[in-house]
């Protein structure tokens, strides 16, 4: 058993390292196969070699034991608070099953000497109610915390935590006296003969409920331009523009009308200043939203032979401090030298409003220094729990900046195609805009994005011209393994 527990336990790992997709981490992250390694490397210090042989080393080491046990508790306890799960690669590449390993460890070196102080402590009494619950706990929480929102309850903060604290010890306690001791201590006819027999029946039964039950439609739900017509209206550019327009660019080939598909309203009564300079090279820069929504832009891009370049990246921000993004989306600048950036603005943006002025402030400056213009995107609407007060405040300062650089600094409101809160279906066309993380887009989605992303950049630069979306918005770009992971996170809503 301990040798089937080492090398199922490496296979389990290793199948983590080459299933992981940086971009979405979901499917290793809650795969049984790629998480096996967890439960196989308890099962592994639970096996009688490895008690003996814990057991050996502990009265070899009695001297060390406080310090070691010590050690190894507060390097699992720090992990708590100072990994970051999602933007950390390396708990993908061997991390979480280290943070197992270790915590095996722990619990089997306390076993191992139930006297020790640091034992003792680890063993204190409301600790080990936890423990006891554990595996109860583990089931009912994410749900009561899902279901225990704020619109729900009209709570926050430290009552709301306190709530959903009570509300999963009562369904824990409840669910381990009611269900699972009477199977696991009273359930006689779970053992010997019968309960091989209860085992096979229901393992066929589970088979033959898969076999039999319709799968749902995993794929991305496809669209139609003529879907988003429902909220978008023509854009009709004011004569003082259309003029710029004409004189700006008298080669220009007429463009070709597109009956197919309105555009996304703008929301001010006041047509924004056209800046007259060229607009031939784009950046794109931001965190995962930008990630979801760079196919389609880039798309719509190349279409319009426009040279577009991004630095896209989960994670990315201005002011986050754990990874290298704001250098890299310096760097990103240097290296392409576009004319225009466009900044998505970004989750990991949290901060306070002085740190958030001094970080935007200080892109703004670099982009205009190294000769482009910079367009700011807002934030599209969160879900309610992703909603935070420190990200609100960047909308604002976007705009103090547009003001201090006029026609070299916009701000794009999207909440102008997204409306002013989170919701799948913008149009009612059960085809998501955006993926039920509360976050990020689908294609129809990105889709939507990148044709009101085109109609914004030809109201403010006399030289653009976008391709009409019939020729780039269905395109292949829709396939991206970004909006099929996990699998239905795009599926047409019922």
């Amino acid at each position: 058993m301990a040798l089937f527990c080492i090398t199922a336990s490496a296979v389990s790992l290793l199948w983590m390292i080459a299933l992981f997709d940086p971009a979405d981490p979901t499917r290793v992250y809650i795969g049984t196969d790629t998480r096996a390694s967890s439960l196989l490397l308890g099962a592994l210090f639970a096996t009688a070699p490895m008690r003996t042989a814990v057991g050996r080393v502990v009265k070899r080491s009695t001297g060390a034991f406080t310090a070691v046990v010590a050690v190894i508790a507060a390097v699992i306890g720090a992990s708590w608070f100072l990994v970051d799960g999602p933007s950390s690669q390396w708990l993908f590449r061997g991390g979480l099953f280290v943070h197992s390993l270790l915590s095996a460890l722990l619990v089997a070196l306390c076993a191992a000497s139930p006297r020790a102080a640091t034992s003792r402590w680890i063993g204190w009494a409301p600790l080990a109610l936890i423990g006891v619950l554990s595996y109860s706990l583990y089931l009912w929480h994410w749900p009561i915390y899902a279901l225990l929102d704020e619109h729900r309850t009209h709570l926050s903060g430290w009552p709301l935590f306190g709530l959903r604290l009570a509300v999963a010890f009562a369904a824990a306690a409840l669910s381990k006296v009611l269900v699972e001791d009477p199977v696991r201590f009273r359930a006689t006819w779970a053992r010997g003969r019968t309960g091989v027999a209860a085992l096979v029946s229901a393992m066929a039964g589970v088979g033959a409920f898969w076999v039999l039950v319709p799968h749902p439609d995993t794929a991305p739900a496809a669209f139609s331009l003529n879907q988003f017509a429902s909220t978008t209206v023509a854009t009709v550019p004011t004569p003082a523009s259309a003029a710029t327009v004409a004189a700006a660019t008298p080669t220009s080939a007429p463009v070709a009308a597109d009956t197919t598909v309105a555009t996304v309203p703008i929301t001010t009564t006041v047509p924004p200043p056209v800046l007259l300079a060229p607009t031939t090279r784009i950046l794109m820069t931001g965190d995962s939203m930008a990630f979801d929504e760079w196919p389609a832009v880039a798309a719509a891009l190349y279409a319009g032979k426009i040279a577009i370049s991004g630095y896209v990246s989960p994670g990315a921000g201005l002011l986050d401090t754990k990874y290298p993004s704001t250098a890299e989306i310096d760097k990103a600048v240097v290296d392409n030298k576009p004319d225009l950036v466009l900044y998505q603005a970004s989750l990991w943006d949290f901060g306070s409003r002085a740190q958030q002025e001094a970080a935007y402030g200080a892109f703004a400056d670099f982009v205009l220094t190294h000769g482009a213009r910079l367009a700011f995107v807002t934030m599209p609407p969160l879900r309610d729990d992703h909603r935070d007060p420190q990200l609100e405040t960047l909308a604002v300062i976007m705009r103090e900046i547009a003001d201090q650089h006029p026609s070299q600094v916009v701000v794009l409101n999207g909440n102008d195609i997204w409306g002013p809160v989170f919701t799948q279906d913008v149009n009612g066309d059960k085809v998501p805009e955006r993926k039920p993380d509360g976050v990020h887009v689908c294609p129809s989605g990105a889709a939507m994005y990148a044709i009101w992303l085109m109609d914004q950049l030809q109201l403010r630069f006399a030289d653009f011209v976008p391709t009409p979306p019939s020729q780039w918005a269905t395109g292949d770009w829709i396939d991206d393994p970004r909006y099929v992971k996990p699998a239905g996170i795009c599926a047409a809503l019922p």
